[in-house]
């Protein structure tokens, strides 16, 4: 009969490489199952065998035990015609094991064949090895297994993952160096002897491997059962990772066979390591900050360090980091320094910080028994919220078996932001009305509000706004340096400011400015620490205006003293302007002047209108209205612009004037042929005057004289 094995497996490789390029594993592993099947008719034994166990192994990480249990049943026999003991050891224990998908009777003779082997006797043929072919091998097979067996001096098993004879070990995740680590170790026996085993632990660090052999230990038949074993964790190796690197045992009486375990080989790995963690910390860490925190605030979180040791401790060292500090969110608003500003330095110059946790550090060299200590962690953040800080102690302390041991404790602190200040701001033209726009060329104010929001008093050490072109700035009216707020209380300043045509570049009418930042320096009246917080004052719309309107008046006047008020225009462009200005009476002011007036004012030019104001009542008194109607070429009102003049009066000329009484202190009457009397105050350079009698002035007509001409 011909055979065609080599072209089916050939063609099986390209099919497994094209699954595996798919990342079908279930399609691979059943092609692969195939091509074993192949190779055992091939008499290709040992390659079908580790095929085999591959796909075994893969079939049970997905949970298929049946499937993982019948490629073993075909390896065991690949095994025992190949005589690979160690192999066909493995295999025994696998296909014994609780997981394993055999029947009793099945798992009885996979037995007897494995305490055979350990006695050192050939086991006896696979029942399914009975073609003729099969039946040769056999033969060969048994003949060989007795010579290994009684040849080799030792033999290494593997444990595989689920074995009828193991060794499971267990360590605490966390152990601390005042304590001892306690290593439980399951001991799993599904045979039908009891037997006796010696164990050995290797670790990855240095001292303990040796330390790691262990009595001998009773595995009962069919049972579980767990063995405690305990190790001293050494002073120096704190914060490393102790792991169990391998377990290996030996059965009673059984030399040849060593059994193993590569424990990162397993999928319970992580059991077999342990944190060694330093000894609890007997001093104390006590968050002392004067809280909330400042949005803005350079808060000195005022850690305080209490000793509970019998010895002094030594080497000290803090550590401080923020624990959401990973996030983009907290670590680009929020700075932990051991210093109140920012370093001069950063170490990533134009960029932001790395997503890496940064930690804050400060040592003390020692600290005596009960004593205590104050160190001080700045944290400042730009944005409100909650900053949660985590706090790390390190020292050296003398433990209770007088020897020199590391000693740690970790905490948290959750630190509150609220704002310092409430802010706003308001914009005043000529009159110090509240106003909307800025008009070109005109004076106007800005005037910044802060409302103190915080809990705690705060000083005001400094203040400035910065403006942009084209805003021009004037030294404010008050300075707010040394100024106390508490919470609740407000604080404004006034800065005079001008937007010159000269320093525009676009039409006025198309332009919004932005009015610049304010600057506030500040500080808690319990600390020294100044610390600055900026606003932003936002943009206005600009505005232009066609004349340019000025009043000169006094600051007060007296009761029937005149007062001179001079109004000026000032044409602002190209063209002529004509106006119509009417002096409306009051019943507080006589006035002298124009009540009725043309005007016309050349380009670029201006002109001025005089009025003599007399008083006649005290007070806050309400000056004579002085009305402006622009005029076309024609004369005839232009109602377009009459808004815009209304507007410029009422941002340009006071509405009122403060009278002052007239003072008669000092004054002196003669009353009929009395003797005048001296009044310093009579008339502007002084002078003297009499009562006497009245004089009448009779009420004429006027009459205009006519002119006489020759002929």
């Amino acid at each position: 009969k011909t055979k065609h094995c080599q072209t089916i497996t050939r063609l099986q490789e390209c099919a497994i490489e094209q699954f595996s390029n798919f990342k079908s594993v279930r399609m691979m592993n059943h092609v692969q199952v195939q091509m074993a099947d192949e190779l055992l008719i091939d008499q290709k034994h040992s390659r079908a065998m580790q095929i085999l166990i591959t796909s075994a192994d893969m079939y049970r990480k997905e949970g298929w035990s049946t499937l993982s249990t019948a490629c073993l049943l075909k390896a065991i026999k690949c095994a025992f015609l190949t005589v690979n003991v160690e192999t066909y050891v493995n295999l025994c224990l696998s296909l014994m094991s609780s997981k394993s998908e055999c029947n009793e009777s099945e798992k009885q003779r996979i037995e007897q064949n494995f305490y055979l082997v350990l006695d050192g006797k050939a086991p006896l043929p696979e029942p399914s090895l009975t073609c003729k072919s099969e039946r040769a091998l056999v033969g060969q097979a048994t003949k060989l297994w007795k010579d290994r067996l009684d040849n080799s001096d030792s033999f290494d098993i593997q444990v595989p993952t689920s074995s009828a004879v193991d060794l499971e070990p267990l360590m605490p995740k966390d152990v601390r160096l005042s304590d001892t680590i306690n290593i439980d170790v399951g001991l799993v026996n599904s045979t039908a002897k009891n037997l006796e085993v010696n164990c050995q632990m290797k670790f990855n660090l240095d001292g303990y491997s040796a330390d790691g052999n262990m009595e001998s230990l009773s595995l009962v038949s069919c049972k579980k059962s767990k063995y405690t074993y305990q190790l001293q964790i050494k002073a120096n190796d704190a914060g490393q990772k102790l792991i169990i690197n391998e377990l290996s045992f030996q059965i009673v009486g059984i030399a040849k066979f060593c059994f193993s375990k590569r424990l990162e080989d397993f999928d319970r790995k992580n059991d077999m390591v342990s944190n060694i963690l330093p000894r609890d910390s007997l001093v104390d860490v006590k968050f002392d900050g004067s809280s909330p925190a400042l949005v803005g605030e350079w808060f000195d979180m005022g850690l305080c360090l209490q000793s509970r040791e019998i010895h002094s401790a030594t080497n000290i060292e803090v550590l401080c980091w923020l624990r959401d500090g990973g996030d983009p969110l907290i670590s680009d608003t929020t700075c932990l320094s051991t210093f109140a500003g920012y370093p001069t330095t950063p170490t990533t110059p134009g960029g932001s910080q790395s997503m890496e946790l940064i930690k804050s550090c400060v040592t003390l060299a020692s600290l005596a028994p009960g004593a205590s200590h104050k160190l001080s962690f700045y944290l400042n953040a730009s944005t409100l919220g909650s900053r949660v800080v985590s706090c790390q102690l390190r020292y050296t302390a003398v433990a209770s078996n007088s020897v020199s041991t590391l000693s740690s404790c970790a905490v948290q602190f959750t630190v509150n932001l609220v704002q310092p200040f409430s802010f706003s701001y308001s914009l005043y033209n000529k009159m110090l009305d509240e106003s909307k726009v800025v008009h070109v060329d005109e004076d106007f104010a800005i005037a910044p509000k802060i409302t103190c929001a915080s809990p705690h008093d705060l000083v005001i050490t400094d203040s400035r706004l910065d403006t942009r072109v084209p805003v021009s700035l004037k030294d404010p009216v008050h300075l707010l340096r040394g100024n106390v707020v508490s919470q609740t209380w407000a604080i404004s300043q006034l800065f005079p400011a001008k937007v010159e045509a000269a320093n525009l570049i676009t039409k006025p009418d198309d332009e919004t400015i932005n009015l610049g930042k304010f600057y506030l320096k500040w500080k808690r009246t319990s600390s020294d620490i100044e610390n600055e917080t900026c606003y932003e004052l936002g943009t206005c719309h600009l505005v232009e205006s066609l004349v340019d309107l000025r009043c000169q008046l006094p600051g007060y006047g007296v009761l029937r003293r005149p007062v001179t008020i001079q109004y000026r225009l000032q044409n602002k462009t190209d063209v002529l302007q004509e106006y119509s200005l009417t002096m409306e009476p009051s019943d507080s002011f006589m006035f002298s002047g124009p009540k009725q007036l043309k005007l016309k004012v050349f380009p670029r030019d201006q002109t001025s209108v005089k009025y003599l104001l007399h008083p006649l009542l005290s007070g806050s008194l309400n000056l004579p209205r002085l009305k402006i109607v622009p005029l076309t070429s024609a004369g005839v009102p232009s109602l377009d612009k009459v808004g815009m003049l209304e507007q410029l009066l009422a941002r340009s000329v006071p509405s009122q004037l403060f009278v002052l009484p007239q003072d008669r202190s000092a004054e002196e009457f003669t009353v009929g042929s009395g003797s005048p009397t001296n009044i310093a105050s009579a008339g502007v350079g002084g002078g003297t005057f009499e009562l006497k009698e009245t004089i009448v002035v009779p009420n004429l007509g006027f009459t205009k004289q006519s002119v006489k001409t020759n002929g």
